[in-house]
């Protein structure tokens, strides 16, 4: 299977084409430029470097969230609009989900048992925040992606949470140094897992995933941004309802 895998629910957005779960190329996009600027490019020509048609793709995958509200929308708006007209299938999955993959599927991770949170800064004082555990070749949810307030977060894990912590916190975590937690979520990981849940789509916690197979108008769009919270103007506008 041909996989297109994009990742911008962070500031360090990548595209990247597997094949099966077996990478091929990885582009990261440039920083200097807005994510709706570079994204297009580097999809071109990530394919140009991989040898693929837009019609060889079979499958893309992009972050459907939690993380940042624009990326998420540019992200998922660009992989419906490339699987409406390719006809490849189209499939949204978990930041935090594939944070963990990165985090404990590594070969060379050996801590099977104990459970570790993986967090994202989720500004105003908040962690996206959920708790995988690796099980021999597998990933297990123990708690699903929530929203949590940050000094709360961090008391429960003082008195009484024995859980290792990693994500991108952006050194706000107080027993870490800044920028140790700092590993940008890879597109590669996000076309692993891609590959890994159509092979075996019962294996893996399927954390707010939505699948759609592209060709009609009504399933591509089916497929939208999860942002686990309401945007500063949709709170705005709550409150101007209240009043």
């Amino acid at each position: 299977m041909k996989i297109l895998a994009i990742e911008t629910s962070q500031r360090h957005g990548s595209v990247a084409a597997c094949q099966g779960d077996i990478l091929l190329e990885e582009h990261w996009l440039d920083t200097r430029l807005r994510t709706s600027r570079s994204l297009a490019p580097a999809i071109a020509q990530l394919l140009v470097d991989v040898g693929w048609r837009a019609v060889d793709v079979d499958l893309v995958a992009v972050t459907q969230g939690p993380g940042s509200f624009t990326g998420l929308r540019i992200g998922v708006t660009t992989a419906k609009t490339f699987g409406y007209a390719s006809g490849a299938a189209v499939v949204g999955l978990n930041t935090l989900e594939i944070l963990a993959v990165q985090l404990l599927m590594d070969p060379a991770t050996t801590d099977s048992t104990r459970p570790t949170d993986v967090v994202l800064d989720a500004q105003r004082q908040q962690f996206f925040t959920a708790r995988y555990r690796r099980q021999g070749n597998q990933l297990v949810r123990e708690l699903p992606t929530r929203i949590v307030d940050r000094e709360e977060w961090l008391a429960v894990r003082k008195e009484k949470d024995d859980s290792l912590v990693d994500g991108i916190t952006a050194g706000v975590l107080p027993e870490r140094q800044a920028g140790q937690l700092e590993r940008p979520i890879a597109a590669a990981t996000l076309g692993r897992l891609a590959a890994w849940r159509q092979a075996d789509p019962d294996g893996w916690p399927r954390d707010d995933a939505t699948w759609a197979k592209a060709g009609a108008l009504t399933e591509v769009m089916a497929l939208v941004p999860r942002y686990y919270r309401q945007s500063a103007a949709e709170e705005k506008a709550d409150e101007l309802q209240g009043n």
